[in-house]
Parts: C-alpha cells; sequence; structure tokens
C-alpha cells in the first residue's frame, strides 16, 4: 500500500495489483483493474502487455526506482525513539472524540471499519485519565458492532466493515486480525 501511494496513485485500495522485479521489489502497483478497458481505466489485457514492454526496454531504470522507493519508505518509516508525551495522547484522544459518531458509533461514516487500534486507544486512555467518555465511545460502538449486521451470527466474528452508517450491511469479507 506505501508503495501504491509513493507511486502518486490515488486509488489504492483492494485488492491491490502490484508488478515486481525478480528480487520482489514492487515497481508498479495500482488498485482494482478490470479485465477489459472501460470507462477510460485501462484493462488488465492492455495492461500487462505495456508492464511488459517497459520492462524489456526500460528494466535499469525500472529498478533504479525501486531502490529509490524502498529508500523513502525506510526513511517515512523510521520511528522517533521519544516517548509521546501526555499531550500527544491527549490530541490523539480530542480526534477520535472530533470524528467519532455520536448517533451510530464508530468514527467517521461510510463505510463503518471497526478499528480496533482506536477502540483499544480509549481503553488505555480511560484507565489512564479515567475518562467515561472514552469508555462509553468504546462500549456503545462494541454494542452497536455486536448488534448489527456487521457481526457474523452463523460463524461468529466480525465482517471487514459496513456498508452504511448503522452498522446494518456488511462487506461480506473476512479478515482474520478482526476475529475474536
Amino acid at each position: 500500500m506505501a508503495v501504491c501511494q509513493m507511486m502518486g496513485m490515488s486509488n489504492c485500495g483492494w485488492p491491490l495489483n502490484v508488478a515486481m522485479t525478480l528480487q520482489k521489489h514492487h515497481f508498479f502497483a495500482v488498485s482494482y483493474i478490470p479485465k477489459d478497458n472501460h470507462y477510460e481505466t485501462l484493462g488488465m489485457l492492455s495492461l500487462v502487455p505495456q508492464i511488459t514492454q517497459l520492462w524489456r526496454r526500460r528494466r535499469s531504470e525500472l529498478e533504479g526506482t525501486v531502490m529509490d522507493v524502498i529508500k523513502e519508505i525506510l526513511a517515512q518509516q523510521t520511528v522517533d525513539s521519544q516517548d509521546l508525551g501526555e499531550q500527544q495522547v491527549d490530541e490523539a484522544y480530542v480526534q477520535l472524540y472530533l470524528t467519532y459518531d455520536r448517533e451510530n458509533a464508530g468514527f467517521g461514516s461510510v463505510p463503518k471499519f471497526p478499528s480496533p487500534h482506536n477502540l483499544l486507544f480509549l481503553l488505555r486512555y480511560h484507565n489512564r485519565t479515567g475518562s467515561s467518555a472514552a469508555w462509553c465511545m468504546v462500549e456503545y460502538t462494541l454494542d452497536k458492532m455486536s448488534l448489527g449486521g456487521i457481526f457474523d451470527q452463523v460463524g461468529f466474528g466480525f465482517h471487514r466493515y459496513s456498508t452504511d452508517a448503522r452498522w446494518l450491511v456488511p462487506h461480506f469479507e473476512k479478515m482474520l486480525y478482526d476475529q475474536p
């Protein structure tokens, strides 16, 4: 995903299609590609021959670009060893508070993702500060998710996300990391 975004692509969702060197370094990345050209979008049957030609004609240039992308990704992932201060933690809480959907729970509008990292942060924030608002956001979100269509009542677990704001219409896909 980071490679797709670094290559200037604005549509970096799933499925993510990637072309790589033999060393498994990415030199092309894009989200969904239809089989045929459609609505000014290049189709897979047209794209693959173009990538093949590009690889044959400009391989050394592509391999150089790959190394630039790798260096940029590594530079962006450098973590500052300084601990987060109370001010940064409070600012993160305020950002979550401002994006919280008070009517339907969760964060943002549509689609609605479970966002367990946000919920875990809020639980830790509650434990640290005693914030009842942080606790209520977690509790209400979990209630809405478990009572909505995102919860798989037959197979258990949670679907990847809800396609509506009320957690009722699931996107029928499950991710292992979202399962209890």
